[in-house]
């Protein structure tokens, strides 16, 4: 989960090359396809309707990637306690 989470990062990274944390809503579901994030075209809808949209009409992606972060540490620190 944490390498999908880098891997969805720095592709996401390679396509604003600018840094603006900005992706068009084409670019960004094109990442979340390829990574397996989202499966349909419900699922993209639904992602993209969390995630604040800037008077270009771009997408601020980087919520989404902490999220994904954040989950990653969580199912990490879960499977450590178990394991004690």
């Amino acid at each position: 989960l944490q390498r999908k989470a880098k891997a969805l990062s720095k592709a996401c990274a390679r396509l604003d090359g600018s840094g603006t944390g900005l992706l068009s809503a084409s670019e960004l579901g094109a990442v979340l396809q390829l990574f397996g994030v989202c499966q349909s075209q419900e699922e993209l809808k639904s992602v993209f309707s969390t995630l604040h949209t800037h008077s270009s009409g771009l997408l601020d992606y980087r919520p989404l990637l902490m999220d994904k972060h954040r989950t990653s540490s969580q199912s990490k620190q879960q499977l450590s306690q178990r394991s004690q």
